[in-house]
């Protein structure tokens, strides 16, 4: 099982892009990230498995 915490960094391996978690559910099946590289970037929402769901499905934790 892979354990995630609130502001961990995750870095989608596709686009190269960085996220930072805000938030997560209780049940771990839901969080909220946000682009650090974008100033201008809106929290949005992440499923949470043992597999991270960001737009490409191909993350790591950095």
């Amino acid at each position: 099982m892979i354990t995630i915490s609130v502001n961990e960094l995750i870095k989608d391996l596709t686009c190269n892009k960085v996220y930072r978690l805000l938030w997560i559910d209780e049940s771990n099946i839901v969080t909220y990230a946000i682009d650090i590289e974008d100033s201008n970037a809106l929290p949005f929402l992440l499923k949470v498995s043992a597999k991270y769901y960001t737009p490409s499905n191909n993350c790591r934790v950095l």
